[in-house]
């Protein structure tokens, strides 16, 4: 099936379309295909709490009730290490819930743990230049250890290392360059890449030959990171949005949002009554498609300025966006309405914003680095200022927040280059990378930080 549409110069709404397999909470089940076990709750620190706030609106409590591991079926409480507001690995066997660009389906990068105290374990070194890192690991998983990191190393291809020794295990190489995050199914399954050919590749655990390999057609272009959940797979290249089918790279549906798509920026995903995509153009416009059928919801452009970075959803689904004007923008996930927009820096200054929920106030906050590199904490409901702190350089990541909302980013330029970690009163460590500008982070389930650094990855407890 594909959908095209030319897109409108302004706002323009669509009730929401009755699904004929909407992906609602009580069928995640069925997406996740996870065992049946039952699994207990847990009010260690860190851990998810078993709590729900009937204030908040249908789709969101039903949210929070699975955040919040409430007694339920592993299949359900599955998505608590993987879902938007994803803030600690559920059970009694934690699995890393960095699983794609920005951590999880909503882009948030949301970390599960904030343990690492600023050393350098190891550091490894590739011919080309090191993308983004994402954690694989199996069902069976029993220890972090047994994980694996996965990162694009350019013309290199994609590389899978040992957390603890950083010894290079699978190594997978094609023709084209792969920079983007690699995209990993929830159950430790198959392995998604998006390379500069406009091809995306579905991978077994060890990269031996890969299930298939689609063209999306549109030539050699950069493409999305790839985000899978269940039965698709959701990546973005040219102007267009594609919906491949996971057991066979076949498309499901393809939309044409009019303009290039935010090729940084991997498509995000909600999990309302009527589930949707959510995804911008370099033009500034942001689309919301149906999940199933990828049909417009929703789509809204945002006056006087370009999209450079993803999408960002809040525990309600809004969209939080930065705008290349250096403002922060809140969508409200029903109509696109602009709920607040905030100027936080000068224009070009803002990387893509971390949100995470702060249970105890009901709200989400938003974290973003200004131009100047000023971290700054936004009440996500208001857009007011809860906090903020200097780095002293400008950021070269964006930033990852944890469960006790410690912040790490990487900041500055060669000889100063340094990864940080930032609390609300202050910078509470900060690591000198010399091989370059810190591009990415991602966190593993111990705590300890992955980033990579032109031809380096370094991993820091």
């Amino acid at each position: 099936m594909t959908t095209s549409n030319a897109p409108p110069s302004a706002q323009e709404t669509m009730p929401p379309m009755a699904m004929s397999n909407p992906l609602t909470v009580d069928k995640l089940a069925d997406v996740l295909q996870e065992p049946n076990s039952t699994i207990s709750r847990s009010s260690s620190p860190g851990s998810c709490a078993p709590e729900r706030d009937q204030s908040l609106p249908t789709y969101a409590g039903r949210f929070k009730a699975v955040l919040g591991c409430a007694p339920m079926k592993a299949t359900v409480l599955g998505l608590c290490v993987v879902m938007v507001l994803a803030q600690a690995g559920c059970g009694n066997a934690a699995r890393p819930t960095w699983r794609k660009s920005r951590a999880n389906f909503a882009n948030n990068g949301v970390a599960q743990a904030d343990t690492a105290g600023g050393t350098i374990k190891w550091q490894v070194r590739t011919q080309g230049l090191f993308g983004c890192p994402v954690l694989w690991s199996d069902p069976n998983h029993k220890g972090f250890n047994d994980a694996r990191v996965l990162v694009g190393a350019g013309a290199q291809g994609v590389g899978a290392y040992v957390p603890l020794q950083g010894n290079r295990q699978w190594l997978y190489t094609t023709a084209n360059t792969i920079s983007q995050c690699p995209g990993v199914e929830t159950d430790g399954g198959r392995i998604y890449l998006s390379d500069v050919g406009g091809k995306v590749h579905a991978l077994p655990p060890g990269f031996s030959n890969p299930y298939w390999v689609s063209d999306l057609g549109v030539g050699a272009v950069l493409t999305t990171p790839p985000t899978p959940f269940g039965e698709l797979i959701y990546v973005g290249a040219d102007r267009f949005v594609f919906a491949l089918q996971a057991k066979d790279g076949l498309k499901k549906w393809t939309y044409d949002l009019g303009s290039e798509v935010t090729f940084a920026g991997a498509p995000a995903l909600t999990l309302e009554p009527d589930n949707a995509v959510v995804v911008s153009t370099v033009d500034g416009t942001v689309v919301k498609l149906g999940f199933w059928k990828g049909e417009l919801l929703w789509r809204v452009k945002l006056d006087g300025t370009a999209i450079g970075s993803g999408i960002a959803l809040g525990v309600d689904f809004t969209a939080y966006v930065a705008g290349h004007d250096g403002a922060v923008y809140a969508l409200d996930a029903a109509d696109g309405h602009l709920r607040w927009r905030i100027p936080v820096s000068g224009v070009g200054g803002l990387q893509a914003p971390a949100v995470r929920f702060i249970g105890d106030t009901n709200a989400d906050r938003v974290y973003v680095i200004d131009r100047d590199g000023l971290l700054v904490a936004l009440d996500a409901r208001t857009g007011n200022q809860v906090w903020s702190v200097p780095l002293g350089a400008r950021s070269s990541s964006a930033p990852v927040v944890t469960p006790n909302e410690v912040v790490y980013v990487g900041v500055g330029l060669v000889p100063a280059a340094q990864l940080v970690a930032v609390t609300s009163v202050g910078v509470k460590w900060s690591v000198p990378i010399p091989s370059g500008v810190v591009s990415h982070v991602a966190v593993g389930e111990d705590g300890a930080v992955y980033a990579t650094a032109g031809s380096v990855l370094y991993r820091i407890e």
